[in-house]
C-alpha cells in the first residue's frame, strides 16, 4: 500500500504515515525481527526466533484461557 492509499484509507497525512512505517521498522529491529519490504506480494516467512516467540504467544494463551 502506497503512502497516498494510507492517507486516504487512514485519514492522515503522507508525513504521519511515513513516520508510523519508521517507528514499525524501529520497534521490528528493536525486537531482533527482520523488517519487511511493504510489498504485498511478498511472503514472509518467520525466521527461528520468530517462531519461538510465536510458539511462546500460542501457550501463553492456552495457559490463560478458563476451563469449561
Amino acid at each position: 500500500m502506497s503512502r497516498e492509499e494510507t492517507k486516504f484509507n487512514m485519514d492522515i497525512s503522507k508525513d504521519q504515515a511515513e513516520e508510523m512505517k519508521e517507528r514499525g521498522t524501529a520497534s521490528q529491529k528493536s525486537r531482533g525481527l527482520q523488517p519487511s519490504s511493504g510489498s504485498l506480494d511478498e511472503v514472509k516467512l518467520p525466521s527461528p526466533a520468530e517462531e519461538e516467540l510465536m510458539k511462546a504467544a500460542g501457550t501463553a494463551s492456552q495457559t490463560r484461557k478458563p476451563k469449561n
